[in-house]
């Protein structure tokens, strides 16, 4: 078996929309099926902004397993439960779990889990997308999931995620903690105050 020679091109919008973050990736551009490529989107969805009941729900356990033929056994999720309520384009096609393998037995990383579907289906054939287009469909499936259940929002200053209620928004419109805000305004007053001193030494 030969080493593939070929590259293939494959780029990726990564956003974040109601404190959800979103991958946007068009791949497998100039392959044989679909020299255009194949659109796809993906919810980054993160255990600290769920409630632990509701965590449960997204972390879902294998259907199945696949045995490939380098001798090991990859899972399967087909069972997604409330998740398929998203409307994401024919169906969920990717649900990966993500935890890293080495745990912090006081304070562990949190868990993570990247679902989505991509737009490769028959009735897809012939049909031009346009990033737009799928970056409105990924805001569309945040918003659902805003319908169904309570999300934690991640304040822009600390990476700490906490419910609506108990933050603030800027006049920008920027999510923070009251921390967060704080420590931000405190900094830009600095940062003024330091520039002013400056401007005076010249």
């Amino acid at each position: 078996m030969r080493d593939r020679e070929e590259l293939r091109e494959a780029t990726k919008w990564n956003g974040e929309y109601k404190g959800i973050r979103f991958e946007l990736s068009l791949h497998g551009v100039g392959d044989d099926f679909r020299p255009e490529g194949t659109w796809a989107y993906y919810l980054m969805l993160s255990e600290v902004q769920f409630a632990p009941e509701d965590w449960e729900k997204v972390w879902r356990e294998p259907t199945s397993w696949y045995s490939r033929s380098a001798g090991f056994e990859t899972p399967s999720y087909t069972d997604h439960g409330w998740l398929e309520s998203l409307d994401f384009r024919g169906g969920i096609t990717l649900y990966e779990k993500n935890h890293s393998p080495d745990v912090h037995p006081e304070n562990p990383e949190p868990q993570w889990v990247k679902v989505g579907c991509d737009y490769a289906h028959s009735w897809d054939e012939g049909i031009s997308y346009s990033r737009g287009v799928i970056e409105s469909d990924a805001k569309n499936s945040i918003n659902l999931l805003h319908d169904l259940i309570r999300i934690k929002m991640r304040c822009q200053w600390t990476g700490v995620s906490i419910w609506e209620e108990d933050g603030v928004r800027d006049d920008e419109g920027g999510f923070y903690s009251h921390e967060g805000l704080e420590k931000r305004n405190e900094f830009r007053t600095e940062i003024a105050e330091r520039k002013a001193s400056d401007d005076d030494e010249e």
